[in-house]
């Protein structure tokens, strides 16, 4: 896959979460004028096809080691300062 079709398809991905972010949060709601129905099929015959699955394994362990590990001061002062603030309403929220 080339540059554009990297681009593409990263935008597409960024898309789709967005709009699942947006349902999960209420800010985006659908509704349907009338009733959805399944269509109506008929099968027969036909077998289910035989499947193996061969798969790797992963194990996971420890081991003791011995790493450096910096130690750090850290001084705090308390100041007063502007913070963002934000409003959201769904899509539920009159007005």
């Amino acid at each position: 896959m080339g540059r554009g079709g990297k681009a593409v398809a990263s935008i597409v991905a960024l898309a789709v979460i967005v709009v699942v972010v947006l349902f999960g949060t209420g800010m985006l709601e659908l509704e349907s004028s009338g009733g959805l129905r399944a269509p109506n099929v008929e099968v027969s015959g036909g077998d289910v096809p035989q499947v193996a699955l061969k798969t790797g394994s992963i194990k996971v362990s420890s081991d003791q080691a011995t790493v450096d590990v910096p130690r750090i001061a850290v001084d705090r002062d308390q100041l007063e300062v502007n913070v963002p603030t934000i409003d959201i309403q769904t899509s539920n929220d009159e007005g």
